[in-house]
């Protein structure tokens, strides 16, 4: 049907957005980290508040359904501001409950974990497999967006397990979330404009705009 191939074209542009908020990026480390992770992962979905795990669906629901929003009127050629939120706390007990959408950013993932800090600070907790081997990834770093070459991410501070990463797999780890924030804003129609991106007390927001330009 007509509706429902426009609607994965547009699905794709919307994941493009929420790609973008989630830094997805950060994720492609995984393959490069060798060591054993000793520890607990974070909370499953049996040991959350129902209505905590209700109001964190509800969340990305809504970011879904702003994204169509913004979608429909690049389609209609319709000038649109729009406004997108999300904090850590709501990102983190949705993949918590929701483990296959943790696979979806990077089919090694076991569990990811996400803190918004304060002047554009992001860190990021993850577990994955390599070669059969459970490990641990952090990542802290902060996020920027140029007016002309789009969102940067700057790393900071790198560990696998409990050692520092080494400065040349940090530099690389660096140049491959940027890599990969830079193909995140490649899928978005010409037509969306993003205008600010800060990160601060918890809570990530990106600002932008729809053109009228023609797609």
């Amino acid at each position: 049907m007509k509706r429902s191939k426009g609607g994965m074209n547009w699905r794709r542009a919307v994941h493009g957005l929420i790609g973008l908020i989630l830094l997805a990026g950060a994720v492609v480390a995984v393959g490069l980290v060798l060591l054993f992770y000793q520890g607990e992962p974070p909370a499953s979905r049996e040991t959350l508040a129902p209505a905590q795990v209700q109001a964190a669906e509800q969340k990305v629901r809504s970011l879904e359904e702003a994204g169509e929003r913004i979608a429909e009127a690049v389609k209609a050629h319709r000038p649109t501001p729009f406004t997108l939120r999300v904090r850590d706390a709501e990102l983190n007990t949705y993949f918590a409950a929701h483990p296959e959408a943790v696979r979806a950013l990077n089919p090694d993932l076991r569990w990811a974990e996400f803190e918004f800090g304060t002047g554009g600070t992001v860190s990021f907790r993850g577990v994955g497999t390599y070669q059969g081997r459970e490990v641990l990834l952090r990542l802290k770093g902060e996020v920027r967006l140029d007016p002309n070459q789009g969102p940067s991410f700057t790393l900071q501070e790198g560990h696998l397990g409990a050692l520092p990463l080494p400065a040349g797999l940090r530099r690389k780890l660096a140049a491959e979330i940027n890599r990969s924030l830079s193909q995140e804003l490649k899928k978005l129609p010409p037509q969306v404009r993003i205008e600010s991106l800060a990160v601060e007390s918890g809570e990530l927001t990106l600002q932008g705009r729809v053109t009228a330009g023609e797609g």
